[in-house]
Formats: structure tokens, C-alpha cells, sequence
């Protein structure tokens, strides 16, 4: 008897153990022009007063990332408590675009979703980080590199810069197609967008590399041999680099058998 109590006596402590593992105290810092109230409203968790399990502070981080006013949270715990620092958002003031040379200030500009007097957002920078980085890839710029930093204009607003790294532009300077019984490597070059510098022309200025060209070119490939009754047809590209900047794209062409009628 006296054993069964002692076993339950150790039950009860691990439970207990166990609880207070995965429920905690919440502390919240960090912020100076929000209150209290103001980040209470932001959030259907009722932080204040409550004991709150792991899966609350999960769902109370993400109601305040999807605010405007709030830029970074940052979660850490001690033994009692878990604490979530608040980096508060500020206006944009001025944008700012260092290190481009092959296109322009104003057009970058225009395409950003970051716009003066708009908040800082960390999901808009991202956004505007992929927007450039993708229109030097569609130039054949395939090395960029683009790093956003601020710097703080007042207490409420930050001016933003884009850091660009160009690198080198690619080019292609050839094109194959393998396979293709039922057509002259011509012929299908005349279907395509994509061109090289040295296929037919070596006065050609070429195409750039741009793997988005490529698979519209596959598909356009495809879609022509089964026109001509190609239905089993399978088309695949690889793309090489043959020297300095400059690659070499094949096309893979299983025709398959021809339906006739």
C-alpha cells in the first residue's frame, strides 16, 4: 500500500514536472511607442494575466507579425518565463538603390512594393529582395546579389537602400537539339525564342541566359510535335556553361512513333 502511494506521489510530480515544461509566464519588451493596449489588440490571446501554453505563444507571434506595426519579434526563455522582444516598425522615408549600372534608379524604384511613407515591412522587403534579383536574372545577370540595410532618418522613420552587386552578364553562344529525326535542327531554332550568338548568325546579339525562356521554349517545342502527331513525344533541356559567361543549351528530343490516319 504504502508503495502504491509513493508510485503515485511520482506520477503526480512528473505531471506537474511536465506542465510547467510547456507552460510559462509571458514577458513582452522592447517597445516604446506602442503600449500595452495597443499590442493587446492585436492579438486574440489574452496575454497579460495568463499562464500560456506553447502553442498560444506560437499564435500570439504570428497575430503580431501580421501587423504593420511591428517590424521583428524575437522569443527567448528563462526558467520562468518566455520573453518576446518587439522591434517596432517605422515609416520609409527615402529609397535609396546603390551598385546598379545596367538599369536605371526610377525603374526599380517603381517596381518595388516598399514605397516612402509606407511601414518597413520584413514581408514587402523580401518581396522587393526577389522582384530585382529576378529582373537581372531575366537579363542574364545570374551572379546578383541584392542586400537591403536602413538607417535611421528620425525617431519614427528609416531611410531604405538596396545594395546591388551586378556581377556579369551571361549570354548564349550556342544551341542544340539532339534527337530530332523529323526536323532540321533549323527548322526548330526558327520556333523558339531563345537565341544564341554564334547558331546561324554569328552578328546576332543573342539571348540572354534565362532559365523562365527555356521552359517556355520546351513547352513550344512539345506543343509543335504533337500538332504534327507526335503524341508520345518528350522534350528536356540542360544547360552548360562553355566558357567565360557563355552557355551552351541542348535540347533532348524522343520523338516517339508518329500517329498517322
Amino acid at each position: 500500500m504504502l508503495k502504491t502511494k509513493y508510485l503515485i506521489y511520482i506520477f503526480f510530480l512528473i505531471f506537474i514536472s511536465t506542465q510547467h515544461s510547456f507552460s510559462s509566464n509571458i514577458i513582452i519588451d522592447g517597445y516604446s511607442k506602442l503600449n500595452l493596449n495597443d499590442i493587446k489588440s492585436l492579438t486574440s490571446i489574452p496575454f497579460e494575466d495568463e499562464i500560456l501554453n506553447e502553442n498560444q505563444i506560437d499564435i500570439l507571434i504570428k497575430d503580431l507579425y501580421k501587423s504593420d506595426l511591428i517590424y521583428d519579434i524575437e522569443l527567448s526563455r528563462d526558467e520562468d518565463n518566455f520573453i518576446l522582444y518587439i522591434t517596432e516598425n517605422s515609416l520609409i522615408e527615402n529609397i535609396f538603390i546603390n551598385g546598379n549600372i545596367i538599369i536605371k534608379d526610377d525603374t526599380l524604384i517603381n517596381i518595388l512594393n516598399s514605397k516612402p511613407n509606407l511601414f518597413f515591412s520584413k514581408n514587402s522587403i523580401n518581396k522587393d529582395l526577389n522582384l530585382i534579383k529576378n529582373i537581372y536574372l531575366s537579363k542574364g545577370y545570374i551572379d546578383v546579389t541584392v542586400n537591403v540595410l536602413s538607417e535611421k532618418y528620425s525617431d519614427e522613420r528609416v531611410n531604405l537602400i538596396f545594395e546591388i552587386n551586378e556581377g556579369r552578364q551571361s549570354n548564349i553562344n550556342r544551341i542544340e537539339f539532339i534527337g530530332n529525326n523529323s526536323f532540321s535542327d533549323k527548322f526548330l531554332y526558327s520556333l523558339i525564342n531563345t537565341k544564341s550568338r554564334n547558331f546561324y548568325n554569328i552578328f546576332t546579339s543573342g539571348s540572354n541566359l534565362n532559365v523562365e525562356n527555356f521552359v517556355f521554349d520546351l513547352n513550344k517545342i512539345k506543343s509543335f510535335y504533337k500538332q504534327k502527331g507526335f503524341f508520345e513525344v518528350n522534350v528536356s533541356y540542360d544547360i552548360y556553361e562553355s566558357s567565360s559567361n557563355k552557355y551552351t543549351v541542348s535540347f533532348f528530343i524522343n520523338e516517339g512513333d508518329r500517329l498517322k490516319l
